[in-house]
């Protein structure tokens, strides 16, 4: 499973899930911050690199509004 967030602080929320559930779920995700130094991120390590080797001007055109849509949200949340 995985969660994506702006930043590596965040965690998803198991306020309503069972026990069995943490237990099931809990080893099976994988926080990807959106953009962090020095670990590994969506956009360095994922969509950068996508737009590099996708062909489809349609789909690599997504690629990179969704990398700037998160570019913008992150410097946003770090400015309030």
């Amino acid at each position: 499973i995985v969660y994506l967030t702006l930043d590596s602080s965040k965690t998803p929320d198991r306020f309503d899930w069972t026990e069995d559930e943490i237990e099931k779920l809990e080893d099976k995700i994988v926080l990807i911050p959106s953009m962090i130094d020095k670990i590994p991120n969506l956009v360095e390590d994922f969509l950068n690199p996508a737009t590099l080797l996708v062909r489809d001007l349609d789909i690599n055109s997504t690629i990179r509004q969704y990398s700037k849509l998160i570019q913008y949200l992150n410097y946003n949340s770090m400015d309030s």
